[in-house]
């Protein structure tokens, strides 16, 4: 029989280890509980236990059927059986509990009792709950970016890639994961990304290394790449950016930017920028048949020292209202330059 200092001891270590065990006679409806289980529901150690019908109250509804069905298996089968729960406590705080049931004999001749070991699981269970939400959250993430976002391991594998990879590459994540980065990597491009692997995985984070890698048609896709080595998971994690638009965005700018300087080498009219303070910062090479005057020469000086004394009280006025009105266009007219060989 135990004494009242081994009670003390089980008690302290039920407390510490959030446990408790109990003993249901199936015939008589009796239930013995320790000062653990009393402890984890939240009824008081000097008090009768409550009924069966409060101790239902205490269970979450869709648990309560399956702590049922598990105990019909357990007196079925004589098999051992464990059942996680969520209950409120008298306080009405959730908790998560693990049942482990077992029968203590089961024959013909005894009504069958019921052994059990309950667990509180809370701490951990909420836990995981928070990993799941963060997973989840992550995976939401990961589906809804335009940008693949993939990991590499130490051997070039692909460990893991984002549902975008179907829309940039025609590929589906489970037909690139597991297999090696440079099966994808266009041919000309394996080298400069080789090296670029190497340079990250030394830890150095590189941001905008391009290469092109080829899709499933056989398209080759231009792609920006953001990536970083973690030592401690020997992971490379990526962002790969479809550069495709950015592309065509910049060789159409090249050929603007082109256009622009072949209309303005050639054009007939000089074009002359100038900034608030009437510095010239910029002339066109045109300016050299109209003045005389190199783009050098013109560089050097004021626009007004280019003006004929008489047209400079006009050409302030205009420049005073250009200065107003910045968006609109100004006509200043009959304004006479100086030609070099007036000089």
């Amino acid at each position: 029989m135990p004494t009242n200092r081994n009670k003390e001891l089980l008690f302290v270590a039920e407390a510490i280890t959030h446990f408790g065990t109990f003993e249901y006679n199936t015939q008589g409806k009796q239930l013995f509980c320790s000062e653990g289980v009393k402890l984890i529901f939240g009824w008081p150690s000097t008090e009768t236990l409550p009924s069966f019908e409060s101790i239902k109250t205490q269970f979450e509804d869709k648990d309560l059927v399956i702590l049922k069905k598990a105990i019909d298996e357990l007196l079925k089968s004589g098999k051992e059986v464990q059942v996680e729960c969520r209950i409120y406590d008298t306080a009405s705080n959730l908790r998560y509990i693990n049942c482990y049931l077992s029968l203590k004999q089961i024959n013909q001749s005894a009504n069958p009792v019921i052994l059990g070991v309950i667990q509180e699981i809370s701490q951990t269970k909420l836990k995981e709950i928070e990993i799941t939400q963060t997973k989840n959250k992550l995976n939401k993430i990961l589906e809804s970016s335009l940008d693949i976002i993939c990991s590499v391991n130490e051997a070039g594998i692909y460990e893991s890639v984002s549902a975008a990879c179907y829309q940039t590459l025609g590929y589906k994540p489970e037909e690139m994961i597991g297999r090696h980065y440079t099966d994808f990597v266009y041919k000309e491009d394996y080298q400069p990304t080789q090296q670029a692997r190497s340079t990250i995985m030394g830890g150095v984070s590189m941001t905008n290394f391009e290469n092109k890698l080829v899709s499933k048609s056989g398209e080759i896709i231009p792609i920006i790449w953001s990536a970083y080595w973690d030592v401690e998971d020997k992971m490379m994690y990526c962002v790969a950016r479809n550069a495709t638009e950015i592309k065509k965005q910049e060789a159409l700018q090249l050929k603007n930017e082109k256009r622009y300087h072949a209309l303005v080498n050639n054009a007939s009219d000089a074009i002359i920028i100038v900034n608030k303070q009437g510095e010239t910062i910029y002339s066109s090479p045109s300016i050299f048949k109209l003045t005389g005057f190199t783009q050098v020469a013109i560089l050097a000086t004021k626009i007004l020292d280019q003006i004929h004394p008489n047209d400079i009280p006009a050409l302030l006025k205009y420049y005073q209202i250009a200065l107003e009105k910045p968006s609109e266009v100004i006509y200043a007219e009959n304004i006479r330059f100086k030609h070099n060989n007036d000089c």
